[in-house]
C-alpha cells in the first residue's frame, strides 16, 4: 500500500471566521510511483459528515509536472470544468496525455481557479514528498489562494 505524503483539502473560505469550508479532500500517495486519490465530502448527512468512498477519483501525475496535474484534477472534479474529454471517468494517468494537450489543460485549468473562490490547503505529512514547498511556491506566482501546513 503506497504511503500517504500529502492531504490536500479544496474548498472556500467560511463565512463566518476565515476557517476554510471543504468540498474536496485530495491524498498524494507515494512510493513505486505516484498517485492522487480524490474523495468529496459528504454533508448531506446531518448526524455525519464523512468522505464520499464510492466515487473516488484517481490520478496518475507526471513526475515533472505535479502541482499542475493536481491543479488539473482540481478544476475538473471539484469545479467541474469541461477541459478533458471523458472527464465523468473516474481514473485518469495524465502520462498518457500528449504534452501539447497537457500544456493546454494546465493554462485552463489555472485560469478557471484564479476566477473562482477556491481555497487550497495542502498539509505535508512526509517532508520527502515530491510536492514540496519549493513546487507549492509556484500557487503564489500563479494568484491562486493557498496555505502550506507542515
Amino acid at each position: 500500500m503506497p504511503a500517504t505524503t500529502a492531504f490536500i483539502l479544496v474548498g472556500v473560505d467560511h463565512f463566518n471566521d476565515g476557517t476554510i469550508t471543504p468540498y474536496d479532500f485530495i491524498e498524494l500517495c507515494e512510493e513505486n510511483g505516484l498517485l492522487f486519490k480524490m474523495r468529496t465530502c459528504n454533508e448531506q448527512d446531518l448526524a455525519f459528515s464523512g468522505l464520499d468512498i464510492t466515487h473516488m477519483k484517481e490520478m496518475i501525475p507526471t513526475k515533472d509536472h505535479l502541482l499542475e496535474d493536481l491543479l488539473v484534477l482540481i478544476s475538473i472534479y471539484a469545479l467541474g470544468i469541461d477541459i478533458m474529454p471523458n472527464s465523468k471517468e473516474f481514473f485518469i494517468d495524465m502520462n498518457k496525455i500528449p504534452l501539447e494537450k497537457r500544456n493546454k489543460m494546465y493554462v485552463e485549468s489555472t485560469n478557471g481557479i484564479k476566477k473562482s473562490r477556491v481555497n487550497i490547503i495542502v498539509s505535508i505529512i512526509n517532508p520527502s514528498t515530491k510536492l514540496d514547498e519549493k513546487k507549492l511556491s509556484k500557487l503564489t506566482e500563479l494568484g491562486i489562494k493557498h496555505q502550506i501546513l507542515k
